[in-house]
């Protein structure tokens, strides 16, 4: 019962989330976490903007899998310039009549240069192609920290990069799109965490009522405390997809006593592509 992704700060998603796309709560602004000192401000172009505007869940999901933690940008910025760049790359920059890429420059972030992310909107089919001069490190997982470049496609492992599909208002990554060899054998294997995984990200409402089961029998087979933690991680994850938030911090709460005594473990366990 692997997963994919390493876990990511619920407590800030549930707080970066709000402001996002529920009614009513157009107002707020995120709240600050732990921020580091003389934190660098992004700057976005071009100014003239269009928000896509996928799910909530999905768009923040799909954000710091693909972005924040490959780049290790979770204490590197702090949660109101993450908040920007969200918006920013499920946007496309308007102007002339057509869609243009929308820059996203994060100074510093190299030793010798600046980040830049570059989203793209493609319309057919909808999707979001996020491209960063940060190239890749086999060694790390993360960036090569010295300086930032573009390289060419057909060097690998190259930039770090991303692709989101917009598919009936969720945002889905193209490593969690949904394949009958995937279910298939998640189902074989009885990896039930994963098959609730599979479902709750793969932008599929059909499939969606069989997470919840999925994740009792998954907590019942456990081998260990820290898979009963990963599949609580999972259904806090479903929780806060529903809107529950209040639940899922309740949930995340009751989880915080268990993780310095399994921290070793669930870095251990948990890889992100």
């Amino acid at each position: 019962m692997r997963k994919r992704l390493i876990p990511f700060p619920f407590v800030e998603i549930l707080i970066l989330l709000l402001p996002l796309l529920l009614p009513g709560c157009a107002g707020l602004k995120p709240r600050e976490g732990t921020t580091p000192l003389n934190p660098p401000k992004v700057v976005i172009s071009p100014d003239t903007r269009s928000f896509l505007g996928p799910d909530s869940y999905s768009a923040a999901h799909s954000f710091y899998c693909g972005v924040v933690i490959p780049l290790d940008l979770t204490s590197f910025l702090p949660l109101s310039e993450k908040f920007k760049i969200l918006k920013a790359a499920f946007s496309r920059g308007d102007g002339q009549g057509q869609s243009r890429p929308v820059d996203i420059r994060v100074p510093g972030y190299f030793t010798r240069g600046d980040l830049i992310i570059r989203s793209v909107y493609h319309p057919g089919p909808p999707r979001m192609h996020w491209l960063t001069n940060a190239v890749y490190s086999p060694l790390t997982g993360g960036a090569l920290r010295g300086r930032g470049e573009f390289l060419p496609e057909d060097i690998q492992p190259g930039n770090i990069s991303d692709m989101v599909f917009l598919h009936e208002g969720f945002a889905v990554r193209i490593t969690e799109i949904h394949t009958t060899e995937r279910e298939t054998l998640f189902q074989r294997r009885r990896e039930y965490n994963n098959l609730a995984d599979l479902y709750l990200h793969d932008g599929r409402l059909e499939n969606d009522h069989t997470i919840l089961p999925l994740l009792r029998h998954a907590y019942q087979e456990a081998p260990s405390p820290l898979h009963r933690v990963v599949v609580e991680l999972t259904g806090i994850q479903y929780l806060t997809s529903r809107g529950k938030y209040e639940e899922a911090k309740g949930r995340l709460r009751n989880l915080v006593p268990l993780l310095p005594t399994l921290q070793g473990e669930l870095e251990d366990f948990f890889r992100y592509t």
